[in-house]
């Protein structure tokens, strides 16, 4: 599109200015893209200022939402965790009300590839017994950790419970003394045992410690090690490293520098601390979730209070091998936001499962939020109802999509139900700039907009010059022009968007 200007010395300074203003518009690094639930980065670097040239560019965009299940009765059912399992289907563990013998049951369902439940099985007796972590063993079976009121020797003790491929139970174990004891997180060791994580009440219920237990491939302990000051501090997270040892992620209140810091700890193969290391600030700091990255370092997403809004921040920290902090970032707003899981991505980044109450339609919604490896946001998505809506768990798929495990008092038939949403592979979308004058100095605002349609147009916020001051929307279906009487300007638009 090609625009004929009678060339004056006014209007040559005009559009003098005009092409300085564009420059800097064109040297900015990136526009934030916003649509209530989404908001994405777009790279401008590849961009040139060119008079009446056209330039293609491409940027991701959060993928969709390919379905959503839920699973309950009609009382309170929540899902604490799910992974996809060898043959593509997936595995949740949490508890439910609405089955079982009485109180929470400890509840285990196995979904095929689209999220249609094969079985289900509970566990638990008349007491409330929860199922917080399960993974896939290597004999196709599945290893449960959690808490029962029910069994064992204290108020509450940890439970270990191991079924075959279908969730018949093979054995159980607890773990604990007179108070109470939970397990948080297990998962399957080199010698075909098990390690376990947790929290311990080891001298009454004023004192609890993080609890580290090593058992055999029958359940059976080999040993155990508490760690802990003489403030509460609690285990969140374990796994073996490549050497044999063991990493656990937790919160202390005991150590560090604030009222709770995320606590990182790091023992050889018999449980022994070699270091351990906090984050955090003068306010409230946990860490909940991590992945180890081999010969590279680890990856902790938890919450923060004391960087970021005060509310309570999304955190995300990444360390060496050796737990020394290489940088850390926050995620959220006004409102409370807590990063509840993590998973590396394909690309050498990360996503993170969160709970978000600045972002999204209900009191508190499901926040994924995808960053690349050094931790910067390449997108974010809120998936929930008017209600209370919470995501727990997060692993990318073998498809490049994302499967997210936890629970939703906005859909389903229950109080609250166990939910299972599975997302998309990543998306991209080419843009077709075209660069171009019009007739009057125009200054694009910092954003680009688009609809639930997926229908994008640009804003524009003319510069007070001749008297007009109005904002203008242009949507970008076609080449974009803008007319307004007055001198020579810049214009920036689209002529063609395609979806990838």
């Amino acid at each position: 599109m090609t625009m004929s200007v009678t060339m004056s010395k006014k209007t040559l300074f005009i559009k003098g200015i005009a092409l300085f203003i564009f420059v800097l518009f064109i040297m900015m690094s990136a526009i934030p893209v916003t649509s209530g639930k989404l908001a994405v980065k777009v790279n401008r670097k590849n961009i040139t200022a060119q008079n009446n040239s056209v330039q293609e560019t491409f940027f991701e965009i959060p993928p969709s939402e390919q379905w959503n299940k839920t699973f309950g009765g009609n009382y309170s059912d929540r899902g604490f965790y799910c992974e996809q399992t060898s043959n593509e289907g997936y595995i949740i563990t949490g508890h439910t009300w609405s089955y079982g013998n009485g109180g929470y049951d400890v509840w285990l369902i196995r979904t095929d590839a689209d999220g249609n439940e094969e079985w289900n099985k509970t566990f638990g007796g008349e007491n409330d017994d929860v199922g917080i972590s399960v993974h896939f063993t290597i004999d196709d079976g599945y290893i449960i950790t959690g808490s029962t009121d029910s069994f064992g020797a204290g108020n509450s003790d940890v439970w270990l419970i191991k079924t075959d491929a279908f969730g018949n139970e093979e054995w159980n174990k607890t773990f604990g003394k007179e108070y109470n004891d939970w397990g948080w997180s297990v998962h399957q060791t080199i010698d075909n045992g098990y390690v376990i994580t947790g929290i311990i009440e080891p001298y009454g219920e004023d004192v609890r410690d993080l609890w580290l237990i090593k058992t055999d491939a029958f359940g059976n302990e080999e040993w155990n090690k508490t760690f802990g000051g003489v403030e509460n501090d609690y285990g969140y997270s374990v796994q073996q490293t490549s050497g044999g040892g063991y990493l656990i992620l937790g919160e202390t209140n005991s150590y560090g520098s604030g009222s709770g810091d995320v606590w990182l700890i790091k023992t050889d193969t018999n449980g022994t601390e070699e270091w351990n290391k906090t984050f955090g600030g003068t306010n409230h700091d946990a860490g909940i979730s991590m992945q180890i990255e081999q010969d590279k370092g680890y990856i902790i997403t938890g919450i923060t209070r004391s960087f970021g809004l005060d509310s309570g921040d999304v955190w995300l920290i990444r360390t060496d091998v050796f737990g020394n902090e290489q940088w850390n970032r926050t995620f959220g707003g006004t409102s409370y936001d807590c990063g509840a899981s993590i998973d590396t991505t394909e690309d050498g980044g990360f996503i993170i499962c969160a709970i978000t109450e600045t972002y999204g339609v209900g009191e508190e919604d499901v926040w994924l939020i995808k960053t690349d490896s050094s931790g910067n946001e390449q997108w974010n998505k809120t998936f929930g109802g008017t209600n209370e809506d919470w995501g727990y768990s997060v692993q990318q798929t073998t498809d490049g999509g994302y499967i997210i495990g936890g629970c939703t008092m906005s859909y389903g038939v229950g109080n609250m139900d166990v939910w299972l949403i599975k997302v998309a592979a990543k998306a991209e979308l080419k843009l077709t700039f075209f660069f171009g004058y019009v007739t009057n100095i125009i200054h694009m605002e910092d954003f680009i907009r688009f609809n639930a349609q997926n229908l994008f147009y640009l804003v524009f916020q003319p510069l007070n010059f001749g008297g007009y001051k109005s904002s203008k929307e242009i949507i970008a279906k076609q080449v974009l022009a803008l007319t307004i009487e007055g001198n020579p300007g810049i214009i920036l638009g689209f002529y063609k968007t395609s979806l990838l």
